[in-house]
């Protein structure tokens, strides 16, 4: 089982990549699950991850990578025991440090079979100047944490400026692998992005014995007080 934790500022775009990921997985034949915060964007909660037909775990009152610590570790074990899915992908809410959340699971001893995805960081590259000017420091700490930097939203850049906009995110993180994405856009560019979190992720095969028909029908795991 692989855990993808997908972070970002308010506004980059995490929740549509995040659906566009699970569709793109559960093509691949895999059991998708997605624990979402509800305090992100406005109006951003797992409803909305719903309608396209995920499994979601809702995490309520509260940021998930302080004060619902216990709460996340409870989802985590219930989704592994009871659920089973093949990747778990965690949507932090935009003012969360993914980088602490990441640390947490991996806290979890969850067991040798669950593996932790690169942490991907996802950036409105259309509104990168104003980020940098408005929340330097705290954007700056997403990024740098970073092990994927998906700049989001280049359809809404002038192209001449897409370069320029790469070096210079990439000269904030060297050591992180720098992609452009688009929610209009789920063609190659996402699968090379798909690929570069899960570089082993392979197709199931309609007539491997051993495959598992899934399907992407609703079922809601409501947070208890834990």
């Amino acid at each position: 089982m692989e855990v993808i934790v997908v972070g970002g500022f308010l506004g980059s775009g995490k929740t549509t990549t995040i659906i566009n990921m699970g569709k793109f997985l559960a093509e691949k034949g895999k059991k998708v699950a997605i624990i979402v915060n509800e305090i992100g964007e406005i109006g951003i909660d797992g409803d909305v991850i719903k309608r396209f037909g995920f499994d979601t775990k809702e995490i309520t009152s509260g940021c998930i990578c302080c004060s619902l610590k216990v709460g996340l570790r409870t989802t985590m074990n219930l989704l592994v025991k009871e659920y089973k899915p093949d990747i778990i992908m965690i949507e932090p809410t935009g003012i969360a440090f993914p980088q602490i959340i990441k640390n947490e699971v991996e806290l979890m001893n969850l067991g040798e079979e669950v593996k932790i995805a690169p942490l991907v960081t996802l950036i409105d590259g259309s509104r990168f100047k104003h980020l940098m000017k408005e929340v330097k420091e705290f954007a700056m700490r997403q990024i740098i944490d970073a092990e994927i930097l998906g700049i989001n939203k280049v359809d809404l850049i002038e192209p001449i400026r897409i370069p320029i906009l790469e070096a210079s995110v990439q000269q904030l993180n060297p050591k992180a692998k720098v992609v452009l994405l688009s929610g209009k856009d789920t063609g190659e560019r996402f699968e090379n992005f798909m690929h570069e979190v899960l570089p082993d992720i392979k197709e199931v095969s309609e007539k491997s014995p051993g495959n598992r028909c899934y399907r992407r029908s609703v079922q809601t795991f409501r947070a208890s007080g834990d």
